[in-house]
């Protein structure tokens, strides 16, 4: 099991992450490949600066001594938290990094006084299906046909722990 460290993002780890990213971007399989163009146009390393300036807490990676082993991209969204992307490096998944980089985010985000934060996932993506379950993450509705022809889900969660109010399984107010 490697020795991981979670941290903030810095503008001088925006230059390792960005080709990291870039490439995790590229070569996901949940995305079609006209999503994944314009998502790896959307990342440029001058926009993750852009959002680490508006709010140190937008990046949080995890660490094997030097080497970025995953990432958590959220974004401020008029009060609330968007969060943007998430990942692992193939050589550390299945070691409940990903999960870490969630949990971490939420905790930040109750020291925040941040009262939402809300996703989206592919409707295929079991694994990101999964974290967001585990870690009370409410589906909100299934959006078929959306961005670029693909399905979505729609995901929010109050970092205080109190969900009432959410949508439940049959998409009728709990």
């Amino acid at each position: 099991m490697p020795n991981i460290s979670l941290k903030l993002g810095s503008t001088r780890d925006i230059r390792i992450l960005h080709p990291l990213l870039i490439e995790t971007i590229l070569s996901t399989d949940i995305y079609d490949a006209r999503a994944r163009r314009a998502e790896a146009e959307k990342y440029s390393a001058k926009y993750l600066e852009e959002l680490a300036g508006k709010d140190e807490h937008s990046i949080i990676l995890s660490w094997d001594g030097d080497r970025i082993s995953g990432f958590l991209i959220t974004r401020p969204d008029d009060d609330i938290l968007w969060l943007c992307w998430f990942g692992v490096f193939p050589r550390y998944r299945g070691k409940g990094i990903g999960e870490a980089l969630i949990r971490d985010m939420l905790e930040r985000a109750r020291q925040r006084g941040v009262h939402k934060i809300w996703c989206d996932t592919r409707a295929s993506n079991r694994y990101s299906i999964a974290i967001m379950q585990r870690n009370g993450f409410k589906n909100l509705c299934e959006l078929k046909n959306h961005w670029f022809n693909q399905d979505y889900l729609l995901w929010e969660t109050f970092p205080d722990g109190d969900n009432s109010g959410n949508i439940n399984d049959d998409n009728q107010l709990a």
